[in-house]
């Protein structure tokens, strides 16, 4: 699979609104699901405010492409293997959820991403993901809950997003970035944060 991208773009989670995010998944295995790690930036002008929130997340089954039961919680983990980069531009977090649910190979899901902060209004973050030609992803999709209904925000496209199995099994897309080297369009691989190089894991 051949990924196009033109740049990034971030989606503000917390903020004025209070903004949610969510990405709607297709389960590639049967496994049980472990974590899932992705782009979020929590200490840069123009992405995020105050103290850079708090990231929260929770898993959830689809019902004919809403929103279903709520089945696990997702925290940030501890992750000495690929810390937070000390510069502080970008964080590739990486979440852990519990209980750890056993996924349904072909079956649809949603993770909500929030912000915990008492006060989002003031300290928030974003989700950063790539941007380009809409819908080049059949499996996973991101979405914004505005004017309350989830709507797809089909201009970015669901990288980087690794999902995790406790198995060792994982799949999504590892590019963090569109414009490697100087060369536009040029995908940049996210290994040195925690996600496998290939587009498509």
């Amino acid at each position: 699979m051949t990924i196009i991208a033109t740049g990034l773009s971030n989606e503000v989670i917390g903020g004025k609104y209070n903004v949610k995010g969510g990405i709607r998944f297709r389960a590639r295995y049967s496994s049980p699901f472990a974590s899932i790690r992705a782009y979020d930036i929590d200490h840069a002008a123009g992405y995020a405010g105050g103290t850079g929130g708090s990231i929260d997340m929770q898993l959830f089954t689809d019902m004919n492409g809403l929103l279903g039961r709520l089945l696990a919680l997702g925290t940030k983990t501890p992750d000495p293997q690929f810390p937070d980069p000390s510069s502080g531009k970008g964080r590739f977090p990486l979440i852990c959820f519990t209980p750890q649910v056993t996924l349904v190979a072909g079956a649809w899901y949603w993770i909500v991403i929030s912000d915990a902060d008492p006060n989002p209004s003031v300290n928030y973050y974003s989700m950063d993901y790539l941007t380009g030609p809409p819908n080049q992803v059949d499996d996973i999709a991101i979405y914004i809950f505005a004017d309350n209904a989830w709507k797809p925000v089909s201009y970015l496209i669901p990288s980087p997003i690794q999902f995790n199995c406790s198995n060792g099994l994982r799949w999504g897309h590892g590019w963090i970035g569109a414009n490697a080297g100087g060369v536009k369009g040029a995908l940049e691989s996210g290994a040195q944060y925690g996600f496998a190089p290939e587009t498509l894991l």
